[in-house]
């Protein structure tokens, strides 16, 4: 929240950003809020890990319903209640779930999977899971 609080006060800069990155002038990367940060929204401050289930608005930069929960299976950031909650009160987005150690490369129409943790996809209530070296197709159609 405080980074985007920061490009509240710096809009051009953001508008920059995404339309270089679409453009494909630029990748984009990030790990944690980094990565969260760049789909419409992310978890509230009040919301990491054990807390609330709450989303805040992010800078929309990836434009389909998902949103990143990094960290999943740390013990201290996420408890398994706490990842049955926050799937059961968004059902109706794309959850992609990041390990720590791990990275997802985001692509125009796909993912890869380096690292040494996963990438869950939940859609639906339904779980995919994707180990290192892995490439999710379709990923910006799963919206």
């Amino acid at each position: 929240e405080k980074l985007m609080e920061y490009f509240e006060a710096h809009k051009k800069f953001l508008e920059d950003i995404k339309t270089k990155f679409l453009e494909n002038k630029i990748i984009l990367c990030g790990s944690s809020t980094g990565a969260m940060v760049q789909f419409r929204e992310m978890l509230a401050e009040d919301s990491r890990g054990k807390g609330n289930t709450n989303l805040t608005s992010a800078f929309g930069i990836i434009k389909n319903k998902a949103v990143v929960v990094p960290h999943w299976n740390a013990p201290n950031y996420c408890s398994s209640e706490w990842e049955e909650r926050f799937v059961e009160n968004h059902k109706d987005k794309l959850i992609i779930t990041i390990d720590e150690f791990t990275s997802l490369f985001w692509g125009e129409n796909e993912a890869k999977v380096i690292g040494l943790g996963k990438v869950n996809i939940v859609r639906d209530g339904n779980i995919k899971t994707y180990k290192n070296g892995e490439t999710i197709s379709n990923l910006l159609l799963l919206t």
